[in-house]
């Protein structure tokens, strides 16, 4: 497994793969798969909750061994207890029936249980309980069923591998520092040069971390979180840049900008007679970012019924244009932002909780600039050499008084907000930019007085 980029040192054994050499070696597993997911249960301990690990462990069993339900089982209060289940569509199962001999079976022994040929013939379903052992004693089940025959290819030692390492990333959740060798985060420390995002800071290298680990996952899908102006769709192109498919399309598309009516056949296409003056094919952006990304700004701005149709695409891979008979298999990787809270909006019936989980696969938040102060000052630096170079002219240079002021504003616009001002300033200004070219704005909020050209407050 490649840890080049992280501060972590590969010492732990749920960083060495070396456990599933001789399934490799049978043809019985895909290496890549594996390590996709090993990578994101390391993010998912360093920043995630418990119970969000514990979904995202039980949805991938399902879907790698082709299962129909899973279940996870903890030891809480003196008994087990189910903690999530799952259907096929990462669905949350309210009510989970299950082989309790077998969980009794598998606390006793300490082993895989399966069912007999008797077993299956009579209840007409295949079910695994994997346990695991914490010195010596069961403290969880992972329990998977399936209707159909899948099961009986599944290598039992195989899945109690899988469910072991990804026990062993949880695990280290909360190592104790000197157990942990850290480095100073640096840009020369990171896999790739991140050249487009500008900035050193802490927080912004605690991005390029993840960006490290997460570009290559590409089937994996992406959620940016951030306010306006943060950067999120530049975050978008360099993880498509630095992922296996790069070199294939990139198709950003803002969902707040396109009308309700039209988003559909926006992102689906459509056919002859879909509707009045529908008169030729038109190519959808899942289409046309066939075996590429795919990057859905604003998401969270999607009506309900849209969340629906965009769910039902990521759930199957593939979509149906608008007014067409048929469907078409579409490989896309998303990659989704807001500046909206979803989980929120999940609580308030506002967005569908399991489109939120087939997006969230992978999570990156994106500080404001406020919380990455040190990077404001090479952020102008960037923007004045920038706006010369495009303009053709000689570099603008701040005035000391104004320097100071720039960087004690809080820039509630972010980075954004900081190009347009500017942006602003090289047109207003003359070679040397001075405090009285300001925007009343942020004047206000420092509390200069408008007359002054020494930056002194009232």
């Amino acid at each position: 497994m490649d840890f080049s980029g992280s501060v972590l040192q590969p010492k732990y054994p749920w960083q060495d793969l070396s456990i599933f050499e001789g399934f490799i070696a049978d043809q019985k597993i895909q290496l890549q798969p594996l390590k996709d997911f090993f990578n994101f249960l390391f993010l998912l301990a360093m920043q995630e909750t418990s119970a969000m690990a514990d979904r995202i462990r039980v949805g991938w069993f399902i879907s790698y061994f082709q299962v129909d339900r899973g279940a996870l089982f903890k030891w809480r209060d003196e008994q087990f207890q189910m903690t999530v289940a799952l259907d096929r569509n990462g669905k949350i199962l309210e009510k989970f029936s299950y082989d309790k001999k077998s969980l009794n079976r598998a606390q006793k022994s300490g082993q895989i249980q399966f069912p007999s040929e008797e077993e299956i013939k009579l209840k007409s379903k295949r079910f695994w309980v994997v346990p695991f052992l914490w010195e010596g004693e069961v403290k969880e089940y992972l329990y998977l069923d399936c209707l159909s025959d899948t099961l009986n290819h599944i290598h039992p030692e195989l899945l109690k591998a899988c469910y072991w390492m990804s026990q062993q990333y949880l695990q280290h959740r909360n190592f104790p520092d000197t157990q942990v060798k850290t480095r100073p985060l640096e840009r020369k420390h990171f896999k790739y040069s991140y050249e487009k995002i500008i900035g050193r800071s802490p927080a912004i290298c605690r991005i390029f971390e993840t960006l490290d680990k997460i570009s290559e996952a590409e089937h994996l899908p992406v959620l940016i979180l951030g306010k306006s102006g943060t950067g999120k769709e530049l975050v978008a192109q360099v993880i498509h840049d630095n992922s296996p498919r790069r070199g294939k399309p990139y198709i950003a598309e803002n969902c707040a900008a396109i009308p309700e009516t039209l988003l559909e056949s926006e992102l689906f296409g459509y056919v002859p007679g879909a509707f009045t003056g529908a008169d030729k094919v038109k190519k959808g952006l899942f289409e046309m970012a066939h075996t590429g990304t795919l990057f859905l700004d604003e998401v969270g701005d999607m009506s309900l019924e849209m969340q629906k149709k965009l769910l039902r695409a990521l759930q199957e891979g593939e979509i149906r244009p608008v007014g067409a008979s048929t469907t078409q298999k579409v490989d896309v990787r998303i990659i989704a932002a807001t500046n909206r809270d979803l989980k929120t909006m999940i609580q308030e019936g506002l967005f569908r909780e399991d489109l939120y989980f087939r997006l969230s696969a992978l999570i990156i938040y994106l500080p404001d600039l406020a919380e990455r102060k040190n990077d404001i000052e090479e952020l102008l630096e960037f923007f004045l050499e920038k706006i010369a170079k495009d303009l053709g002219q000689p570099k603008k240079m701040l005035d000391p008084a104004l320097k100071a002021r720039l960087l004690q504003y809080s820039w509630p616009g972010n980075v954004r907000e900081l190009e347009n001002e500017v942006k602003r300033m090289v047109a207003l200004g003359e070679q040397v930019l001075t405090l009285d070219i300001l925007s009343p704005q942020i004047r206000n909020a420092l509390e200069i007085d408008p007359v002054s050209n020494s930056g002194n407050r009232r």
